[in-house]
């Protein structure tokens, strides 16, 4: 799997990092510690765009660690197993994934 990953994080980060996205609803997922990133329409390859009201919305996973934080560079639907509309990013869907994740560095005023 191709990842993002940014590691050695301090726990009293990764705490604040937590908090942020378990209280921003737009990034909630059923399973502890991994959240959802919604890929922004205008940024969908064309067969995702096609399958979007069958299979849609499109999300990156977010992973949260004791130390790290993992971001899968895999778009997919969040309900669909297998379908030909999940891709790895384009070079346009993962510089959106990174600016994302260092945007809320950024805010939570994370150190790099």
């Amino acid at each position: 799997m191709r990842t993002y990953l940014i590691d050695e994080i301090k726990p009293e980060f990764i705490q604040k990092i937590r908090d942020h996205f378990t209280n921003n609803s737009s990034c909630e997922s059923p399973i502890d510690d991994i959240y959802w990133i919604k890929m922004p329409e205008n940024l969908l390859t064309a067969t995702q765009k096609e399958h979007l009201t069958q299979c849609g919305p499109y999300v990156m996973s977010l992973e949260i660690g004791d130390t790290w934080v993992k971001l899968e560079l895999l778009v997919r639907p969040p309900n669909v197993l297998n379908c030909s509309c999940m891709n790895y990013a384009t070079p346009e869907q993962r510089k959106f994934g990174m600016d994302f994740l260092e945007d809320v560095f950024q805010e939570l005023e994370i150190p790099s």
